[in-house]
Order: structure tokens, then C-alpha cells, then sequence
């Protein structure tokens, strides 16, 4: 009977060592550790975000200050055995664990079409206080149906080039301009040279997720000239020489005169100005200021008509303009060319009077008239006599 208690006294301690000893016996590692979630949300740019979290608990005030390190998969597949050497791998540092009880969450994105399983999470806690247990964590999110769409508008964004022309202002030249800033969400591109006579098209494009509204291509045509501070030099010109000019008349009908202006330009020659040839310019004509009196005309030896009385000379607007005849119109100027600016000499208003010399004809006239008069007041006497 002793013996009998006795072996059932040793079978059930036998048991109960062998029942303590499966339950501390480690059982291998599994693909998810610890207290780590994976909860997956499609967002509105057509991705998942991922939200990780790790809760802990009973943590001893000596533990605390342990960092939370955490990495993803590279390759898509587990690495097993992480666990025997975690310190050969590049870590993300989430924060220290500062309480006995807790949680902390972190995020990544993984994109929308992706099905089943997502990537590997690894997340490590060394406690410092040498706690060995419950270190190791990892998960992942799974059943995704791969089907997040892209909801998101695209930012709207107006682009504009601004050209500005070589110009002269007051008489200095000024160099071409582009302004083309760059703008958030577009690739900018310029074609051409900021360059006199060139053609420069700026192009913008809208990257993902911006649109151009209005316009997105600009092109300008720059002029040819000015292309140099010489070419507005060229521009400005200094005010022309002008002397005017005036002749007077006189024959039986009437007393006339003319006027008009001789002008000489400067033009642009071997990069400098010099005056150029005199032209005639602003001619009146022959305009008749009055009538001869009787005195005149007899003088002159016009015919005279019996009755007739002095006459004032008209005023104003009475004055007649007598167009001008072939013999009197004002010819191409002959004028030489090594006259000075002043214009000053005397040979320079005959050279280029209008008419040339056609008042030689008028003077002819008026000594043969007179030389007809005296013949017939000689032959009157005679005839008395």
C-alpha cells in the first residue's frame, strides 16, 4: 500500500514537472509577434496609407527610455530570422517608451493597385533594462483589393512670359528682356535666343496633380534694330539747317514775290552725321502783292488806258497768286557742295533761287518797250517840225 501511494506520489510529480515544462518551453517564431496592427485606407491620390501601431504594457519603470525602431520590407518576401541579429539593419527611430502602459502609430503609403498582402513591418524594443522578452514585432496589411482610385482635383496654376523689345529711350539703347519665372507644378522650357531679330517661344508644362488654365505657350518675334547704342545714335538725328529765302518782281503786271525755304539734312555716313546736299522746300510761287500805279507804268513804259487813275496797291487777301510759268518754276537745285552749315553765302540764294534766271526776260522786255516809246515820240516831233 506504501509502495503503491508512493508510485502515485511520483507518477503525478512526474506530470506535473512535464506540465511545467511544455509551458516554458519557446515555441518558434510566427510571422506576427507581439502587439503590432496594419490597418490599410485608400486615400484620395489613389493610395493606401497604412496605419501601424504598437501597444505595450506592465512596462517597468527601469525599461523606460526604450526607443521604438522600425523599418519596412525591401523585397517583398519575410525575412526570417530577423530576430538573431536585428542590429544589421537600417532603422527608422519612432520615440523612446515612456510609460508602463501605451501605444504609437506611424504611417507609410503603398500604392492603390496593389492586391493581397502589402509589405513586411518590422519593429524592434530593446528594452534597457535587459528584458529579452516580447522585443520583437512585425505585421502587414493583407486582403487589399487593389482598387484605391485617384479622386483628388488638380491644382489649378496661370503661367505667363513677359517679353520686353530692344528699344532706344532717349537715345540710349536698351537690351531685350524675358520674364519667365518658374511656377509651382510646371516644368518650364525656352526656346530661341533673348537676342535682336530672334524668336523666343517659352513653353510651360502641368506636372501630376496641376493643371494650366489659360495659356501655357508664349512666343515673341524681337526686332531687328536697334541692335547697338550706334543704332540709336542713328535714330536721332540733329535738327536740319534752314535758311530761308525770298526774291521780288516787278513787271507791267504788278509788283510779285516769292519765297521759300533751302534746307539741308543730315544723314548717317561712316557712323557719324554730316549735312547733305540743300533742297528747295515750301516754295509760294509768284504771288502778286499789288498793282503797279500810273506812274509805274508809264515808267516802265506799259500801256496805258485813258481814264484809268491811280490805284492803291491791294492789301491782304487781295494779293493775287500768280501760279508760276515753265519758265519761272523753280528748277532741281544747283548748289555747291562745299557750302557751310551756316548756309551764309550770297552765290547759294541765286544758285538756287527758283526760276534760275528767267527775271532776265521781264527786264528785256521792259527796255524794248521803252526804246518803242521814245522811237515814236522822236518821229512825232519830227513830223511837227
Amino acid at each position: 500500500m506504501h509502495t503503491l501511494y508512493a508510485w502515485a506520489r511520483a507518477s503525478m510529480l512526474a506530470l506535473a514537472i512535464l506540465l511545467m515544462g511544455s509551458v516554458f518551453v519557446p515555441s518558434p517564431a510566427s510571422a506576427h509577434q507581439g502587439n503590432i496592427t496594419a490597418v490599410a485606407e485608400c486615400q484620395p491620390d489613389g493610395t493606401y496609407l497604412v496605419t501601424y501601431t504598437l501597444s505595450w504594457s506592465s512596462v517597468p519603470e527601469a525599461a523606460f527610455g526604450t526607443r521604438l525602431l522600425t523599418r519596412e520590407d525591401t523585397d517583398g518576401t519575410f525575412d526570417s530570422g530577423w530576430e538573431s541579429n536585428p542590429g544589421g539593419y537600417q532603422w527608422t527611430d519612432r520615440g523612446a517608451i515612456t510609460t508602463a502602459q501605451g501605444s504609437t502609430s506611424w504611417t507609410d503609403t503603398i500604392p492603390g493597385t496593389t492586391l493581397g498582402a502589402g509589405q513586411w513591418e518590422y519593429a524592434w524594443l530593446n528594452w534597457t533594462n535587459g528584458n529579452t522578452g516580447n522585443r520583437f514585432h512585425d505585421t502587414r496589411v493583407e486582403d487589399l483589393g487593389g482598387d484605391c482610385a485617384d479622386t483628388t482635383q488638380p491644382e489649378p496654376v496661370t503661367v505667363n512670359a513677359e517679353f520686353g523689345d530692344n528699344v532706344c529711350v532717349d537715345d540710349v539703347y536698351t537690351e531685350p528682356t524675358l520674364d519667365a519665372p518658374e511656377y509651382a507644378g510646371t516644368t518650364r522650357e525656352v526656346a530661341g535666343e533673348v537676342a535682336p531679330g530672334s524668336t523666343v517661344t517659352v513653353t510651360y508644362t502641368a506636372q501630376d496633380g496641376y493643371v494650366i488654365e489659360g495659356p501655357s505657350s508664349f512666343t515673341h518675334d524681337y526686332p531687328a534694330t536697334p541692335a547697338s547704342q550706334s543704332d540709336c545714335d542713328e535714330q536721332n538725328p540733329p535738327e536740319p539747317v534752314v535758311r530761308d529765302a525770298s526774291r521780288t518782281r516787278t513787271d507791267c503786271t504788278g509788283v510779285e514775290t516769292r519765297e521759300w525755304e533751302v534746307v539741308r539734312e543730315y544723314i548717317w555716313q561712316d557712323g557719324e552725321w554730316v549735312l547733305g546736299e540743300p533742297e528747295v522746300r515750301n516754295d509760294t510761287g509768284w504771288v502778286q502783292v499789288r498793282r503797279l500805279t500810273a506812274a509805274e507804268r508809264e515808267q516802265l513804259g506799259c500801256d496805258e488806258v485813258k481814264g484809268e487813275e491811280e490805284t492803291s496797291p491791294p492789301k491782304g487777301n487781295d494779293a493775287v497768286e500768280v501760279a508760276p510759268t515753265q519758265q519761272t518754276a523753280p528748277p532741281a537745285p544747283s548748289v555747291p557742295v562745299a557750302v557751310d552749315a551756316g548756309l551764309g553765302e550770297t552765290s547759294l540764294a541765286t544758285s538756287v533761287a527758283p526760276g534760275g534766271q528767267g527775271w532776265l526776260f521781264p527786264l528785256l522786255g521792259g527796255v524794248i518797250v521803252l526804246g518803242l516809246a521814245a522811237f515814236s515820240r522822236l518821229k512825232a516831233l519830227g513830223e511837227q517840225a
